[in-house]
């Protein structure tokens, strides 16, 4: 457990030390959100009334928060082990003491700690200017925490990749991609056909960005919140059982050479 505690210092250290460098990030990613707010005002500058119970106020809280949401779901655990096959590092992890898994999980954490504070900070600086409403229940912080977990070991499935693809780059921005189109980053979900927002909820996507939005804005009921926590810990098991298979599979492609 030890070794598992020092690679969580190590990724916290590394992320002060580059503190910066992640501010830099996140304003990146508010500047997006500005993109998306001048469209919406658009759209609803030809609509008297409002779009499925959204007025632009609603909207524009909804866009902030799937916005800092998306800052902290993230997908850059996935190129870690991509960088350590590329460079034959992986070689060091496999011969230690531990599960390279374990190690995985508390790097993934240490990632996130500082994001966490800087999203706190814009959150308390937002809710005092009133510009979104936060109501977070105990149920709902336990499906933020189940998604936190189910977005570690998709991530970790699309990172065993890395045995099989020389680059693994193009699969930022398709991430991107998806989660505007299927996890509600550029618009609720809500918005769409009963049908399609019925199948798109049950999708991982939805659940690292329109149903984390909704469960910070206290819009879900305690059994939606019940219900969402189940899909989600039933594709944290199938992805962990995919990974398991897809790297067994990858380490016997793997060649330890150093570049």
């Amino acid at each position: 457990m030890k070794a598992y505690v020092q690679v969580l210092k190590n990724q916290i250290a590394a992320g002060l030390q580059f503190k910066w460098n992640t501010l830099a990030g996140m304003v990146m990613q508010l500047l997006q959100l500005v993109t998306s707010v001048f469209v919406w005002r658009s759209i609803f500058s030809h609509h008297q009334n409002a779009i499925n119970a959204y007025t632009f106020e609603t909207m524009l809280s909804y866009l902030i928060l799937v916005s800092l949401i998306g800052i902290m779901f993230s997908s850059d655990h996935v190129f870690r082990l991509t960088n350590m096959v590329r460079k034959g590092t992986l070689s060091h992890y496999l011969i230690r003491p531990y599960s390279f898994l374990g190690d995985s999980f508390f790097a993934y954490i240490g990632s996130k700690v500082v994001l966490f504070f800087f999203l706190l900070f814009f959150l308390f600086v937002l809710y005092l200017l009133n510009m979104i409403h936060i109501s977070l229940t105990m149920t709902g912080m336990l499906l933020f925490i189940c998604n936190f977990l189910l977005l570690f070991i998709f991530g970790l499935v699309v990172s065993t990749f890395s045995f099989w693809l020389i680059e693994m780059w193009p699969l930022r921005p398709l991430y991107a991609s998806l989660m505007g189109l299927l996890g509600g980053t550029l618009y609720p979900l809500d918005l769409l056909p009963t049908t399609v927002q019925d199948l798109l909820l049950f999708l991982p996507f939805s659940l690292f960005g329109y149903v984390n939005t909704k469960v910070l804005q206290g819009a879900l009921s305690t059994d939606d919140e019940v219900f969402f926590m189940i899909v989600s810990l039933v594709w944290t098991l199938f992805f962990l059982l995919i990974y398991h298979i897809l790297w067994k599979k990858g380490l016997k492609r793997y060649e330890a050479v150093n570049a």
